[in-house]
């Protein structure tokens, strides 16, 4: 630590046992190696912390595009499901092959538009799906559009403006009024 240059082994030791400048010096260089060795471990407790960090931030954006992706795919496989069921309305025939029923039919020989039965003179169209209002009893007799149809992936707010929707396509059909005059008050006419 000393700079200075002793003539013999005893004149060194003699200074390192007696010189309290050198007894400092040789504290300054201990605390200065101490004060090193904390701050590389506070450096590295840092960066573990940043790795640490990183990693976490990583799987909260994986997780969080797989629940999007699920619920655009929930979402897709549902407006599928609509558009498939809309098709079937307008013309079971063309799309007998899209049910399970009409698969089995298919499987046993029969084909789409003939009629069923041995002879071939039975019912030719599916039985049609009705859906029906939300909480309304089988014998209601009100009917919901496609359109007007809640689903799951429905957010709350388009869920209630297909319901809203729905009511008010009834009440044009149940007063015999357009849709546009089924909303807006008569002031007296």
């Amino acid at each position: 630590l000393c700079k200075r240059k002793f003539g013999s082994s005893e004149l060194l030791q003699k200074h390192e046992q007696l010189s309290d400048m050198h007894k400092q010096k040789v504290e300054e260089a201990k605390n200065e190696a101490k004060k090193a060795e904390i701050q590389s471990i506070k450096l590295a407790k840092i960066q573990e912390q940043q790795l640490n960090d990183k990693k976490r931030l990583k799987l909260e954006r994986q997780n969080h595009y797989a629940q999007e992706a699920k619920y655009d795919a929930r979402r897709l496989e549902e407006m599928e499901d609509a558009k498939t069921k809309a098709l079937r309305a307008k013309d079971p025939v063309m799309h007998a092959a899209d049910s399970k029923g009409s698969e089995m039919l298919m499987r046993m020989g029969w084909s789409a538009g003939e009629g069923l039965g041995k002879s071939g003179t039975g019912m030719r169209e599916a039985v049609a799906v009705k859906l029906r209002t939300e909480r309304a009893g089988l014998g209601s007799g009100t009917e919901v559009g496609l359109e007007h149809m809640v689903t799951e992936a429905d957010s709350k707010g388009a869920a209630n403006r297909k319901r809203a929707q729905a009511r008010l396509a009834q009440a044009s059909e149940g007063n015999g009024e357009s849709e546009d005059s089924a909303w807006r008050p008569s002031f007296g006419h």
